[in-house]
């Protein structure tokens, strides 16, 4: 930038401008959507053709993806690693085989049984972990050698390569990763009791010895783990960590343990499990081989032998569900069909929402007549509940009704700070404008909306660094719009340390909001829009060039307002703020814009999240580019803005 015009484009005129103060009558339609629900019926999926065991489910998208242990389980080949694809988690198909074991080399080391396989975003990558040996004629299941093995990918659908294996140098099984707040991986299986360790995931490597930390005849332990214990899964929630565990011993049940560290020590968070079913004749042999065939306890009124192994997901409502397989038993008492369905012995897909309440998960369950699920519905998962559409509708019927051609301050120049009255906030709000002071009020202008970062307002970034904003604008020529976003972060549920690729953090913010906030939020992001709408009603814009870009709280508006209204935007430029949770967001809206994403090298708590969302979209094929510069999360901006105003005059031409 020419900073020797600096003292020319002071000139401008800043006015201070009230439009149409009064209510006016808008359009009675509500923008906020009804509540709406979700309906379905355990088992999800009733079909041999799909039948496995051991779910592991994750949403990217708007489409959900599931993977397992294919038939057959016990004996002859298994066919591989199995993805499932569904638009609305009911009617499910194949998608792919992500390890197709007939064309595996015959002298494969993994060809094996490819037990309870599981999928993990974990930094912009999509990471498989396989638990499987090689076959060999004295061992025809591939046991001896059985272990974990680790691949990844760019897309969920692969293609997945080989990152290492067997990773440990001993029998282990059902293998699972979590990622913790300060980026370290670990790994956590199964192998006659649980285990854990760290792992570097670019290598594939373990970086401390694999420990088991809990055998099923743990001193102190109840007898319902006596059989067996499995098929871990770990979240973070409040600061505790939480592992779900599937035991054999009474039937199939799900237990809980609870850990202020990722290594522990872990105890039992309820001394019951806190979901399965519970059958007297499941399996007698195993209970007698393992002296347990004496435990007395009563049998679940549920026509189910086994509803195990579950892993977590994000559900048609953005919160936590719990999927397993469910399999019926064939002893089920009246009033139960006496007689199974072909599709009835072999293990079927069941989900069941998850509660989490005074620092102890629930599942309710296992289900089997239907359920609705209420919930309000928004266009986006971690966003509010307003109807884009209707919004867009009452936004517009509001400019035309405060329009005031015959103003002075009609389409005038220079910086003006303004105000509009809100109806559903019922008081005036203020907005700031900066037009550039050498337009001859005809020509088309180009229009950039610039959202503030949290604890500011409509004027802390225009007035700051000497009025920065608004010199360039005013030199670049570009009609500068900075709505307050009324008391609300634009409709985004996110923010710090929320960032991208991490789903524990955003789940746990999720679950902290409340009808007020939710309210304020809706507030906010019809403000914004309000406000574009007074602009272009009132301004010749030239619509095939708008751009949105903001700072912090703004970066994750920009990401979530160029998504909800994508027809608005030719290119967006989201600074220090990648606040978007991978699995929900539509990513889709946002691919014809082109992107440019910035970070300061010193802002560390989103740094990371904006490295791995750039990467991520790199890969999957988004017009992105991305700089850092040497500052901290506040000293970035005036070192970025002439370059943003350069990548936007770039996108004109």
């Amino acid at each position: 930038m020419n900073r020797k015009h600096y003292s020319l484009l002071m000139a401008s005129l800043v006015a201070s401008v009230t439009l149409a103060q009064l209510p006016v009558a808008l359009p009675t339609s509500s923008p906020f959507e009804a509540p709406t629900s979700f309906t379905y019926t355990n088992p999800i999926t009733r079909d041999t053709a799909i039948a496995m065991r051991d779910h592991c489910m994750l949403k990217v998208g708007n489409k959900w993806y599931c993977t397992g242990t294919s038939e057959p389980i016990w004996t002859g080949h298994n066919p591989g690693v199995r993805l499932l694809v569904s638009d609305d988690l009911i009617h499910w198909k194949q998608h792919s085989w992500l390890i197709d074991a007939s064309k595996l080399p015959a002298d494969c080391p993994y060809n094996g049984r490819f037990w309870a396989p599981e999928i993990h975003f974990i930094k912009g990558k999509y990471w498989l972990t396989v638990n499987s040996g090689k076959v060999t004629e004295k061992d025809p299941k591939g046991m001896d050698t059985h272990s974990v093995w680790l691949f990844s990918a760019t897309t969920i659908t692969g293609p997945y390569t080989l990152v290492n294996g067997p990773l440990t140098p001993q029998y282990n099984n059902d293998a699972t990763l979590f990622e913790d707040e300060d980026g370290q991986v670990y790994l956590y299986c199964s192998g006659n009791g649980l285990f854990q360790a760290k792992i570097d995931l670019n290598t594939g490597k373990l970086t401390t010895p694999i420990q088991k930390f809990l055998d099923k005849k743990q001193a102190g332990y109840p007898n319902w783990m006596l059989g067996g214990i499995e098929g871990p899964f770990v979240i973070k929630r409040d600061g505790t960590y939480f592992m779900f565990f599937s035991t054999w011993t009474r039937g199939y049940e799900v237990g809980l343990l609870k850990a202020k560290s990722p290594f522990g020590p872990w105890e039992l968070a309820s001394r019951e499990p806190i979901f399965g079913t519970r059958k007297k004749g499941y399996r007698p042999e195993l209970a007698q081989e393992g002296g347990y065939d004496n435990l007395v306890f009563q049998d679940t009124q549920d026509p189910y032998s086994e509803t195990g192994h579950n892993a977590l997901f994000e559900g048609p409502d953005g919160q936590l569900w719990s999927s397993c397989h469910y399999m019926m038993f064939e002893k089920r008492a009246y009033p139960f069909a006496q007689t199974l369905q072909p599709w009835e012995p072999k293990p079927q897909m069941g989900i069941e929402p998850v509660r989490y309440e005074n620092g102890l998960f629930y599942i309710d369950g296992p289900t089997f007549m239907e359920r609705k699920v209420a919930y309000l519905q928004g266009s986006i998962g971690f966003g509010s509940i307003l109807n884009t559409a209707k919004q867009l509708q009452r936004s517009q019927a509001l400019a035309k009704a405060q329009a005031n051609p015959k103003a002075p301050t009609w389409r005038a120049k220079g910086d003006q700070k303004r105000t509009y009255y809100f109806e559903d906030a019922k008081t005036n709000v203020p907005y700031r404008i900066s037009v550039p002071s050498n337009w001859d009020g005809k020509k088309q202008l180009p229009l950039i909306l610039f959202l503030h970062g949290g604890g500011s307002n409509e004027n802390t970034y225009l007035d700051a660094n000497n009025n920065l904003l608004v010199k360039l604008a005013n030199e670049h020529g570009y009609l500068l719009v900075s709505p307050l976003g009324y008391q609300g972060a634009y409709g985004n549920s996110l923010r710090l340390p929320a960032v991208f690729d991490k789903p524990d953090e955003a789940l746990k913010m999720l679950a902290k909001r409340t009808p007020d906030n939710d309210s304020t939020n809706r507030l906010s992001e019809a403000d914004v829009i309000n406000v574009l709408e007074l602009v272009l009603n009132e301004y010749p814009v030239d619509r095939k060039n708008m751009f949105l870009t903001g700072h912090s709280m703004g970066s994750g508006g920009t990401w979530y307002v160029s998504a909800k209204y994508p027809s608005y935007w030719k290119a967006i430029a989201p600074m220090s703020g990648p606040f978007v949770q991978a699995s929900t967001y539509p990513w889709e809206s946002i691919r014809p814009m082109k992107i440019f994403m910035t970070e300061g090298t010193k802002a560390l708590p989103s740094l990371e999240g904006s490295r791995n969302m750039f990467a991520w979209m790199k890969n999957n094929g988004f017009d992105v580019t991305y700089k850092e510069v040497d500052a901290d999360h506040g000293g970035m901006v005036p070192l970025m803005l002439p370059e943003v105003f350069d990548f936007f005059d770039r996108c004109r031409k």
